[in-house]
């Protein structure tokens, strides 16, 4: 009986840690914000178009909603970020890709940008305080570029 307990206690202290365990590992990754020297990207000087709609500090999380025109044919082999600069540091933030058909339909130009939309978060805690120019960088298997907008997110 009592090597059936010492196994039950096993499984479920291995049951309970092991998930939170990931669990905390994924919420590191996810809402902490990577530095970044931009010294290892090249600067764009004009990108075809982009908007931001949202920024701002909720609950102490950063959140940047906007969207990035990029090439039709480009569009789902590049990879694209928020970046948050305050000329000394530069930090990428965890970005996920949103479906933006509106895009699309308010160019209706023929070419298909619903994959244009990005959301960024991360905690505010995270970042010095100051005055961070928002920009995006644009990964693929080659290049590595960044572009900073005159939209400007104050963390305090």
């Amino acid at each position: 009986m009592k090597k059936q307990t010492k196994t039950g206690i096993i499984f479920l202290a291995v049951s309970v840690l092991l998930p939170c365990l990931f669990l905390a590992l994924f919420l590191h990754e996810n809402i902490t914000p990577q530095k970044m020297p931009l010294e290892t990207a090249a600067e764009l000087t004009h990108v075809t178009e982009y908007g931001i709609e949202h920024a701002d500090i909720l609950d102490g999380m950063i959140l940047l909603q906007g969207w990035l025109l990029e090439t039709p044919d480009t569009i789902l082999s590049i990879n694209r970020n928020f970046i948050l600069s305050d000329g000394a540091r530069t930090y990428k933030l965890n970005t996920v890709l949103q479906k933006r058909e509106d895009i699309t339909t308010r160019w209706n130009n023929g070419n298909n940008y619903d994959n244009s939309g990005l959301e960024g978060s991360c905690l505010a805690s995270s970042l010095e305080k100051g005055r961070y120019r928002i920009g995006f960088l644009i990964t693929d298997a080659v290049n590595k570029r960044y572009y900073l907008t005159d939209e400007y997110l104050e963390v305090h």
